[in-house]
């Protein structure tokens, strides 16, 4: 409660935030002397207690008073009341707990708390911290683009995430060979029978988020490097690459080819790089009512230029022969490794 003298004599009482609670008139002044003694002045030097006997004149007003202007009963009638002494209350410390009373903590009156962060653990692993009283954003990725879990539950401070079923790659079925022209009631070009959607489009998205069977190193179609990853190998942490160009237009020996092969090096690709099997060679022919296996995008192999590529595998029963394949009509040979 504060008393603010004004200008001409008056008296108000206003609360903290500045709002009248009673003004009065007709008085000269005041002294406070307790929570339950006020002295109010009528005249000259005299001065009378509200709540005591008369005191004796003086010439010398009590260092306290101030000129007021008020009705000295409503006066009386105030100061007998909590509403010019309120009571006095002490806020008591607080006691903060969160839902389940796993933390808890005893705040002193006028204090402040900050909540300390959450520890996060990841199937019993320590794996950050997050902020407290703030959302949590799980996001769950393959590594590239989001996956929506199966469920998600929620019981005290555990969060149990259902993923999908992760692909099974150990039973998958052979590629299918890319022949769509059918001859007769079930044959290939009739059942095109393999893994994957089509020649060229997965089942499931690879690793960038798309179906492409064939993309660049970084998950587009431009083969700036001339890279070709073929994800139809792809079984969750290796997938096979290829270099579409030719090393030679030339037909090269055996030995020539292995040697080339190893001694490539495209950007960051620096090792690594070998000649293919024959059974990864043949994966990549597309056996159409067209004659050049090769001769598709990304590869564009034209047999013209390329008309054999070697295969890094031996004839079955033979020292010397290795296995090549022919980019017109996708046929295999055997061919003596000192033979270009």
């Amino acid at each position: 409660m504060n008393i603010i003298k004004q200008t001409g004599g008056n008296v108000i009482l206003v609360d903290a935030a500045g709002n009248i609670l009673k003004s009065f008139v007709n008085v000269n002044a005041l002294d406070i002397v307790s929570n339950n003694e006020i002295i109010i002045k009528y005249g000259f030097n005299q001065w009378h207690s509200l709540f005591a006997s008369q005191i004796a004149n003086t010439e010398v007003e009590p260092a306290a008073a101030i000129a007021f202007s008020g009705d000295a009963y409503a006066l009386a009638a105030l100061l007998s009341s909590d509403f010019f002494y309120p009571s006095i209350t002490v806020c008591a410390d607080a006691q903060v707990d969160n839902s389940d009373a796993s933390y808890s903590v005893l705040v002193a009156s006028g204090g402040s708390l900050i909540l300390p962060d959450s520890d996060v653990e990841v199937n019993s692993n320590l794996e950050g911290q997050i902020v407290s009283v703030e959302t949590i954003d799980i996001q769950r990725t393959d590594g590239v683009s989001s996956v929506t879990p199966n469920s998600v539950n929620i019981v005290g401070n555990t969060v149990n995430i259902e993923v999908p079923a992760a692909v099974s790659r150990t039973t998958a079925q052979l590629m299918k060979t890319g022949q769509t022209v059918s001859y007769r009631t079930g044959d290939d070009g009739d059942l095109e029978a393999g893994r994957n959607v089509d020649f060229f489009t997965l089942a499931e998205n690879n690793p960038f988020g798309n179906t492409n069977r064939f993309t660049d190193e970084l998950g587009t179609q431009l083969y700036l490097t001339n890279i070709v990853i073929d994800w139809s190998t792809y079984n969750g942490s290796t997938v096979l690459g290829w270099r579409r160009t030719a090393l030679t237009a030339s037909i090269v020996v055996w030995t020539a080819a292995i040697d080339g092969a190893l001694a490539v090096s495209i950007g960051t690709f620096t090792t690594g790089w070998r000649l293919p099997n024959i059974n990864e060679l043949y994966s990549i022919k597309q056996i159409k009512n067209t004659i050049n296996v090769l001769n598709y995008a990304p590869f564009n192999l034209i047999p013209a230029i390329v008309s054999t590529l070697w295969s890094s595998t031996k004839e079955a029963g033979s020292t010397t022969n290795s296995l090549r394949l022919h980019t017109k009509g996708g046929t295999i040979d055997s061919q003596g490794t000192a033979t270009s």
